[in-house]
């Protein structure tokens, strides 16, 4: 049997091991599983995982993008420049770190802007400062798209949400939201901005 998961906390509102689980079997993958791995502490994960012998990969969500890093033991390039990780590869009893999210929003990305004739002068906010923002932040530096940070606590390379006027709004081309406001089971939560 091998074992994938989703490390996180809280969890109830993942709907990836009912996704996975019904993908190995609509792909006839046997001898497969995806498992939820809700813990609100992870000091304890690599003996915690040891329990798990067929545990080859994990996905990381909330809250541990970044806070899986020290229990790895390798980085892939990508996730070592930006920080943070959403993919763990187990291999040879090694914990390799990688970054996907960067791949997923690069490519939908480019392909939303290449359908909306891409403005030269396109600028973006992004909501944020967690693991899946690290992954905006690189793929808009690469774009050589210019952006503004915006988080809860006061920064010193970013805006706070009260901060944010109809001004700035009014010259904003896109808000690129990487909180968990809006996410199921929430989906009418939003940031606060002065819409």
């Amino acid at each position: 049997m091998k074992t994938f998961g989703l490390l996180g906390f809280p969890l109830s509102h993942s709907f990836s091991p009912q996704y996975f689980n019904q993908k190995f079997e609509a792909e006839q993958i046997k001898e497969a599983e995806y498992l939820k791995f809700e813990m609100d502490n992870i000091e304890n994960i690599r003996n915690e995982f040891a329990s798990i012998p067929d545990l080859v990969g994990f996905n990381v969500t909330i809250p541990y993008k970044q806070k899986i890093i020290p229990f790895l033991d390798d980085l892939a390039s990508v996730a070592a420049e930006i920080g943070a990780v959403n993919t763990v590869k187990i291999e040879d009893g090694k914990w390799i770190g990688y970054n996907t999210d960067v791949i997923g929003f690069e490519k939908a990305f480019v392909q939303f802007l290449q359908n909306n004739n891409r403005n030269p002068t396109l600028n973006a906010l992004v909501l944020g400062d967690g693991g899946a923002s690290k992954a905006v932040y690189f793929v808009l530096q690469k774009l050589g798209i210019p952006y503004l940070k915006v988080t809860r606590n006061q920064q010193k390379d970013a805006l706070t949400y009260d901060a944010i006027t109809h001004d700035i709004l009014q010259s904003t081309h896109l808000i690129i939201n990487t909180t968990p406001l809006g996410t199921y089971p929430n989906i009418s939560e939003a940031p606060l901005l002065p819409l």
